[in-house]
Parts: C-alpha cells; sequence; structure tokens
C-alpha cells in the first residue's frame, strides 16, 4: 500500500525488494494483488500493477531476501528513501537495513504491526538524526539486566510465534508513512513526526503513543 501511495503522489521511480511470491494469505492486506496472482513473483505483479496506476512510473523488481549489510547496500544504492516493512530475518534484517542506509547517507523510515499495535518510524536521516545502532546500545543495557528465563521466552515468540494481520491496520500505517515520507522529500515545513521517535497505535481504543 505504501508503494501504491507513492505512485498516486507522484513518484515516478520505484524499486521493490521481495523475495517471496504472491499467496492466499497476502490478499486480506495486499492491495497490489489478486486471486490470479497466487504463485507469482511479488515484485513482478508489483510492478504490472503500479504501472497501471501511471504509464510513466519506473519500476524496478528485485527478487532478493536480504541477508548482510553489504547486500543491502546494492539494494539500495542510488536512492532518495528507504522504506522497511518486513518479517524476516527477525531481528537483523532493520539492523542491516539501518547501517547500510546510515553508510549510504539515505533516509529510512520503519514499519509494521503487531496483532492490534501498528507501528510507524522511527525515520532517520543521516548525519542529522539518531539511528537504531544508538538505540541498539541503550537497548543492550536494558537487556543485561534480563533474566536468561524471560530473554528465552522473548526469543521463543519471536521466533517461533506469526502475529496475526488485518488489512485496516495495514492500510492505517501504511497512509501515515507515505505521508511522512512526502513530507521529507517535499520539504515541506511540516516536520516528519516520527524522525527520532516510533509512533504506535492500539487500534482496540485508537489511543497513539
Amino acid at each position: 500500500p505504501v508503494a501504491d501511495l507513492l505512485v498516486r503522489a507522484g513518484i515516478k521511480n520505484i524499486r521493490c525488494v521481495d523475495g517471496d511470491i504472491v499467496e492466499l494469505s497476502n490478499l486480506n492486506r495486499q492491495s497490489l494483488y489478486s486471486e490470479k496472482d497466487i504463485g507469482r513473483l511479488k515484485v513482478e505483479v508489483a510492478k504490472e500493477r503500479l504501472q497501471s496506476i501511471d504509464n510513466e512510473v519506473k519500476v524496478e523488481c528485485v527478487n532478493e531476501t536480504i541477508h548482510s549489510v553489504e547486500q543491502a547496500k546494492q539494494v539500495i544504492n542510488n536512492s532518495d528513501f528507504v522504506v522497511v516493512s518486513a518479517d524476516s530475518p527477525v531481528g537483523k534484517l532493520p539492523m542491516w537495513i539501518n547501517e547500510a542506509c546510515v553508510s549510504e547517507n539515505v533516509p529510512v523510515i520503519f514499519t509494521g504491526y503487531s496483532g492490534d499495535i501498528g507501528v510507524v518510524g522511527p525515520l532517520i536521516i543521516p548525519r542529522k538524526t539518531l539511528c537504531l545502532n544508538c538505540d541498539e546500545h541503550f537497548s543492550t543495557r536494558v537487556d543485561s539486566s534480563i533474566s536468561n528465563n524471560v530473554r528465552e521466552k522473548v526469543n521463543y515468540f519471536d521466533n517461533k510465534i506469526t502475529p496475526p494481520s488485518i488489512g485496516p491496520i495495514c492500510f492505517l500505517v501504511s497512509s501515515i508513512v507515505a505521508h511522512e515520507i512526502i513530507k521529507a522529500l517535499a520539504q515541506l515545513t511540516i516536520t516528519p513526526i516520527t524522525i527520532n521517535k516510533v509512533l504506535n497505535i492500539d487500534t482496540r481504543s485508537l489511543k497513539i503513543d
């Protein structure tokens, strides 16, 4: 949905990175796909759909899953902005992308959701804001105080349990992400709210933190 909204807003160059195929379970939240696309490469279908919205859009397909910082650097090469919304590799991908974007001086925003909670941010602008490595140093100090028993349980849930996903939450966070990117790229006087912050949306109460 983020790519869809950015193309409709006038973005003319999109690079889609995904090493997966379309599955039936994707259709409740991924607007670029339909039943006839099941089994096809996600990036190929995304390219067709995005170019059907605007035939002037150039869409580059990268049928890969990121497995290292160096691979991430290659994927983001010559980009103006990076959006990360992925569920694997768990825990490692955000740090790889963060390091690559800081190294290549490319802004990046992270987004996703877990159950009823939608998450947007942080938006990282290299050399101007904090990055995930800054936060990681703090998290490591906090983590050292956690008992091994608790850490084992957290690791179990991170690696074994797949949180449910629902379309309205996906579209909600996608709209906010797209708006943050438009503000950043257009350098509007409205500052993106997710700079140095993570926005949490509890969809049960619509409370925002």
